[in-house]
């Protein structure tokens, strides 16, 4: 695929009318369009997963799963995708690997893939696959706090290249990964992404998770609930998802996602068992 024709398709449903090019003097604010784009328009979606389907990484098989045929994914493939937009488009980019701490360990595996970002002499995180708690733009790697409406993050610099990204939940600081800048290659994000896909102990092995990120809103499939929150007015709403065919309304038009009507009773039936062998 020529750069233009895969620029064109990945940005084929957007508005974004900016001169696309690393060199042009807007280079931050238009990462931050195409986050907000890639972030409205790809959800994130453990269901290929659960479906037990080939996920490879080459870039043809991430650009025709997340961008032509509409099934999602998760941050091995989310960030292989807009790294190989911002290559295309002549910015300085490469992978690095982050330890997810939501369960509070700290010697949680490298599994998180993100991107790291270089403009104008200024290193920035990008990631466009964290789920509901993505970040809706690039951060600076400094001791920096940043806010999107009601949404607070801090990342904080912990040594000459050790970094902790944390976001304010219900009256302290969560901490959602840790990272460092040591050299990243395509084989140790293969490695992560046959861990989060194959390995039972992966959270993805077992849970059904989708989200979508809108300006004012996020919404996420954990499981069996849909939740739904409002940035904007610092409301949030969830619902159980009763039926297939209530899950299958939700990932077609919700999300936007192109799973069949049997698809979506094998995720149905699958997290109804799974949710009973925890009980």
């Amino acid at each position: 695929m020529t750069t233009q024709l895969f620029i064109n398709r990945y940005l084929s449903d957007s508005d974004i009318t900016t001169v696309i090019n690393a060199e042009s003097s807007s280079k931050l604010p238009l990462i931050n369009q195409l986050m907000a784009h890639h972030l409205e328009h790809l959800p994130f979606c453990s269901a290929n997963v659960l479906l037990k389907q080939e996920l490879s990484l080459t870039p043809d098989n991430v650009f025709q799963r997340l961008v032509e045929q509409k099934r999602g994914g998760y941050c091995y493939e989310h960030n292989k995708l807009f790294q190989m937009l911002l290559t295309e488009l002549g910015f300085n980019v490469r992978p690095l690997m982050a330890r997810v701490l939501l369960n509070g360990n700290e010697q949680n595996g490298r599994t998180h893939r993100i991107s790291l970002v270089e403009i104008d002499g200024i290193q920035y995180l990008v990631d466009v696959g964290f789920g509901v708690q993505t970040p809706r733009m690039a951060i600076p790697l400094n001791n920096h706090s940043f806010s999107h409406l009601t949404q607070q993050f801090r990342l904080q610099q912990q040594g000459p290249q050790n970094f902790r990204l944390e976001i304010w939940q219900a009256d302290h600081w969560q901490a959602l990964y840790r990272f460092d800048l040591s050299e990243v290659t395509e084989m140790d994000c293969d490695i992560g992404h046959f861990y989060a896909s194959q390995n039972p102990n992966s959270g993805f092995y077992h849970n059904l998770v989708v989200s979508k990120i809108t300006h004012t809103q996020r919404h996420l499939i954990k499981n069996l609930d849909i939740h739904r929150y409002d940035d904007e007015l610092e409301e949030q709403y969830v619902e159980s998802i009763t039926s297939a065919s209530h899950l299958h309304q939700l990932l077609s038009q919700t999300f936007q996602l192109g799973f069949s009507e049997d698809e979506a009773q094998q995720l149905f039936d699958h997290q109804v068992n799974y949710l009973a062998s925890k009980a």
